[in-house]
């Protein structure tokens, strides 16, 4: 009786690589004259930015991306409300730098040198009352306990219990060199960032820039009152903003005083909640007439949020973007039909029409 045929040998499967976070390779370098095109240069963030500073806007954004790490730098000419989250499964560091003064992160002043660290699902808070900048740096959850392992011996879940995090101090300026550093020579090198050795050390370099002053204990800070209050009542505006409340309506929503209210945006928002919902309406018209079509009026946009009165209105504006509502509106328009004329040219692709990952790629 023939023997039977063997079953042939299960076929060898390697482990499926995990998925990058970022596209490596990406080199972003973006200047604009309205946060129109901030989020967008952020690739893997989900935020919403208002001008709170008054002046014509100019900002930027430079940053690089390995495939666990994402390095930035954004800079601001004047006081800006940043809001939203970081990207999904990175552990997120902030660092401010300039005037410490000038900043709030997650609703306390920031500290010079300080680090804020946001884990995957945190909300980001981001103030500043003049120009400003600001160094984010997110790295993959894994990728990150590996180098934290291999620099201190501790894994990042334990210090994040022992509250250690919150203490981290780092050289922000030093940062900054190190991120236009990275993004020369990545641009003269188009497969820097694509090595996964080279990028792996390049990711335990930003690492070790941030844990270079880890002996410093760390200090659990528990969220106070006034905190709660300010966000609760912030969120609530920002839902109603086409209609806007009186304080007294906006005191019973959040359960507080008006003396409390107050309080609680002074010391959290530096500012009032009146003046806070105005700017965050005049952005909102802002926005919109940046966006205008070809029959957008001034005044329906300012009936849209609300400004019955058309004169203050635009005083209002003026004073925040530097600019009258109609300037803006012509200037919208003025862009939208030169972009128009461009795209209808033979074989034409200006830098403002082409995406970021089209543009910066190297």
């Amino acid at each position: 009786m023939p023997e039977p045929t063997p079953p042939p040998p299960a076929a060898h499967h390697p482990p499926s690589a995990r998925p990058c976070l970022f596209p490596a390779g990406l080199v972003v370098d973006v200047r604009k004259t309205s946060d129109e095109g901030l989020p967008a240069a952020a690739v893997g963030w989900s935020v919403q930015y208002a001008q709170l500073g008054t002046g014509r806007f100019r900002g930027s954004w430079v940053g690089v991306h390995t495939a666990s790490v994402q390095v930035g730098i954004e800079a601001w000419s004047l006081g800006m409300l940043k809001r939203g989250h970081a990207p999904r499964g990175c552990v997120t560091f902030l660092v401010p730098v300039g005037p410490a003064s000038s900043v709030r992160l997650q609703g306390r002043p920031a500290v010079a040198g300080g680090v804020v660290v946001l884990f995957d699902g945190d909300e980001l808070d981001y103030r500043s009352s003049g120009p400003a900048r600001l160094v984010s740096i997110s790295v993959d959850r894994a990728a990150l306990d590996g180098h934290v392992r291999a620099l201190l011996g501790r894994h990042l879940g334990e210090l994040r219990l022992e509250g250690r995090l919150g203490g981290l101090r780092c050289n922000g300026a030093c940062l900054v060199r190190l991120v236009r550093d990275l993004a020369a020579r990545a641009a003269a090198n188009p497969r820097l960032l694509r090595d996964s050795g080279l990028a792996a050390r390049l990711e335990r370099k930003v690492v070790e820039a941030l844990f270079a002053r880890f002996e410093t204990p760390g200090t659990s800070e528990a969220p106070c009152r006034g905190r709660a209050v300010a966000r609760k009542a912030e969120a609530w505006l920002r839902e109603n903003l086409a209609d806007p409340p009186t304080i007294a309506a906006l005191c019973e929503v959040v359960n507080v005083s008006e003396r409390t209210l107050h309080a609680a945006f002074r010391e959290n928002l530096g500012t009032t909640p009146k003046a806070y919902l105005k700017t965050l309406r005049l952005n909102s018209a802002h926005h919109d007439l940046l966006r205008a079509g070809a029959r957008t009026r001034v005044t329906d946009v300012a009936l849209d949020w609300g400004f019955v009165h058309f004169g203050w209105f635009s005083q209002d504006y003026r004073r925040l973007f530097g600019e009258t509502p109609s300037q803006t509106l012509h200037r919208a328009r003025a862009e939208a039909a030169r972009r128009g004329a461009c795209e209808t040219g033979p074989g034409s692709r200006t830098a403002s029409s082409t995406s970021v990952a089209d543009a910066y790629a190297i």
